[in-house]
């Protein structure tokens, strides 16, 4: 594999998280198809009780299922292992729900190929006028403590909008099962020599269920800058 290959959509899988997300999935493969196509498009049912398995099947994208809920960084390594194993060079991940503008996607791939970074993340708008304000105040206290910990600004860490060079993950260290996944995945390749970089994006905020538990996701994150 090219440690240098740019991605483009010759090379790039999606990936994508889902849990309950069934009245989320025929829009978002509608807009997916008229961006990048579903050939390359990766769903990992993380255990979902709903119509997400049956809707992926109709879409005809790759599906991928754990027969429990797991979280969503076991979903991400599931996902994005199998499209390296499938022979893919870049991953992109955004969530199900639509919060994740598939519109976007392209401003990675351009960020990747101007700035031949390993990992390019969606810098989001902190404005108390479009998130709410503990989800602020939370991405700003961990951001700082993530900057810190890798020896370089992140603006963003949180945000799940994102491209890895695949082979700049190595899925058997990645130990976090949950939310913290893209804080550590994000120290992995910084800490093995890899370049960051960032797109804005804007993220939508609707009804959608949280499935972030705070004190449980809190304490994984302070392990996992404990270990950083």
């Amino acid at each position: 594999m090219n440690e240098h290959q740019s991605a483009t959509w010759n090379n790039t899988a999606v990936v994508i998280p889902a849990y309950e997300a069934s009245r989320h999935l025929s829009s978002l493969f509608e807009r997916l198809g008229r961006v990048c196509g579903l050939e390359r498009v990766y769903v990992v049912d993380d255990g979902s009780v709903d119509d997400t398995a049956e809707l992926c099947k109709r879409a005809g994208v790759r599906l991928l299922r754990h027969a429990a809920n797991r979280g969503k960084g076991a979903a991400l390594r599931t996902g994005l292992s199998q499209a390296l194993t499938d022979g893919w060079e870049w991953g992109l991940t955004l969530d199900a729900d639509l919060q994740h503008e598939p519109e976007s996607m392209p401003r990675f791939l351009a960020e990747q190929r101007r700035s031949g970074t390993d990992l390019v993340y969606g810098r989001r708008c902190f404005s108390r006028r479009l998130m709410p304000w503990p989800r602020i105040a939370s991405n700003r206290l961990t951001s700082l403590l993530v900057s810190i910990a890798c020896r370089r600004r992140v603006y963003d860490s949180q945000c799940g909008f994102r491209l890895y060079r695949l082979n700049r993950l190595r899925f058997a260290e990645l130990r976090t099962e949950r939310y913290q996944f893209e804080t550590e995945a994000l120290f992995m390749v910084a800490r093995g020599g890899g370049r960051l970089s960032f797109t804005n994006v804007r993220t939508v905020y609707g009804n959608e269920k949280s499935h972030i538990r705070h004190m449980r996701d809190i304490k994984n994150f302070v392990r996992i800058l404990l270990h950083a």
